[in-house]
């Protein structure tokens, strides 16, 4: 008898990718449509509130303006921030925090090629 196949939900594939990159602290999928973040991963408990924060922002900056890039990364004194929509339908996006010295924009393409 044949083990019953299944597809990787978002939340698998997210996790993944996350573990996979040690410079992620934390990557989560939102809607910005509704500033609800929809499944996330993290090496270390980050508040709530931190990640609705993140997901505001991201709707912001990436929402905003229609002729807007649809990636933005945002550089701290210990982390960097980066927000980057899915190809899915313009309403999704990545958010990812990463050590200040990854290589967070190729962890990004990675990301957005796989969700």
């Amino acid at each position: 008898m044949d083990p019953v196949k299944t597809e990787k939900s978002i939340k698998d594939h997210i996790e993944t990718l996350r573990s996979g990159f040690d410079g992620c602290i934390c990557l989560a999928l939102a809607d910005l449509s509704t500033r609800t973040v929809l499944c996330a991963s993290s090496r270390e408990r980050l508040p709530q509130e931190r990640l609705d924060a993140l997901c505001a922002a991201a709707a912001e900056l990436l929402t905003s303006d229609p002729d807007a890039t649809p990636q933005v990364r945002v550089m701290g004194i210990r982390e960097q921030i980066c927000f980057r929509l899915t190809a899915r339908d313009g309403t999704e996006a990545l958010l990812a925090i990463c050590d200040i010295e990854s290589s967070a924009q190729e962890f990004m393409d990675e990301c957005a090629a796989v969700v």
